[in-house]
């Protein structure tokens, strides 16, 4: 198979009906955050024993559980954000190409455009190496702006980074990806053009997180904390 009929495959399963998208492969200040919601040293041991838990693979490479569970394994690419120079409020661009700075007050145009740039960059770099991108613009909901306002701010963020990436774009969540993300591209579902995935991160974990403590011994209470969100989700 070659490289791209490999990427054509690869979003269209990600894309199946039923299956979500678990971004446990996060970032050290994210990593961070979550350690020490429970009080666990921020150290690599911990960082590796958290997705070990998850995905129950003491002392065995994440990867081959994964694909032996016919789960298809990512990454995170990104090296974190810096400040935007002429930006404002101290807003931000990522590193690596990948992502889309988020801000809790409206984001400037110029924010917006950069990182729509960026992203769009991040996309062709993916797929020129044989990696499916996930192309992931969001505004962050623990802000102070009410939900009109996120859901203008989302329109007009996935508007920016979806023209940098096609010709066309098409016209709260579902209302802005209706009005700005193209049927072509694969992996969004329901009543729409497109089949419509979940990726979850704190969802599942937070439960675990409070059931594992980093204590070694609540490792199986965590488990099956982290099992009884899957099913509900």
């Amino acid at each position: 198979m070659n490289v791209s009929d490999e990427l054509i495959a690869d979003a269209a399963y990600i894309g199946t009906p039923g299956k979500v998208i678990l971004a446990t492969d996060e970032s050290t200040g994210t990593i961070g955050k979550r350690s020490s919601s429970i009080n666990v040293e921020k150290a690599e041991s911990n960082w590796r024993a958290l997705p070990e838990l998850l995905l129950c693979t003491p002392g065995k490479p994440f990867v081959e559980v994964l694909k032996e569970g016919g789960v298809l394994p990512g990454i995170k690419v990104d090296k974190g954000t810096i400040e935007l120079a002429g930006g404002t409020n101290g807003e931000t661009t990522t590193q690596g190409l990948d992502g889309l700075a988020q801000c809790p007050t409206e984001p400037s145009q110029l924010a917006i455009n950069e990182n729509a740039n960026g992203l769009a960059r991040y996309a062709i770099i993916c797929q020129e190496n044989g990696l499916v991108p996930i192309f992931e613009p969001e505004i962050l909901v623990d802000g102070p702006q009410d939900i009109e306002k996120s859901a203008d701010l989302t329109v007009r963020v996935l508007s920016a980074c979806y023209k940098q990436v096609l010709p066309e774009v098409v016209l709260s969540t579902l209302r802005a990806l209706h009005r700005t993300i193209p049927a072509a591209v694969p992996a969004l579902k329901g009543k729409n053009p497109w089949t419509l995935p979940f990726s979850v991160g704190s969802t599942l974990q937070s439960s675990t997180l409070k059931a594992w403590l980093g204590k070694e011994e609540n490792i199986l209470k965590a488990q099956a904390a982290f099992l009884a969100r899957c099913k509900v989700n």
